[in-house]
C-alpha cells in the first residue's frame, strides 16, 4: 500500500471478509482490523482539523 486511495481498497476488502459465509473472518482478527481501522480513521481526522 503505497496511497491513502490503496489503504481505503484494502481496509474495505478487509471489512467485507467476516461477512464471507463460505469463509469468514476469526473475530479476533476482526476485532484487530477494527481496532486499526479507527486509528487511521482518527488519524485522518486530525488531519482535516
Amino acid at each position: 500500500m503505497s496511497t491513502i486511495t490503496d489503504l481505503c481498497e484494502h481496509l474495505m476488502q478487509t471489512l467485507a471478509d467476516p461477512r464471507d459465509r463460505e469463509n469468514p473472518m476469526d473475530v479476533d482478527r476482526a476485532r484487530a482490523v477494527a481496532q486499526v481501522a479507527n486509528v487511521l480513521v482518527d488519524s485522518a481526522k486530525v488531519e482535516v482539523d
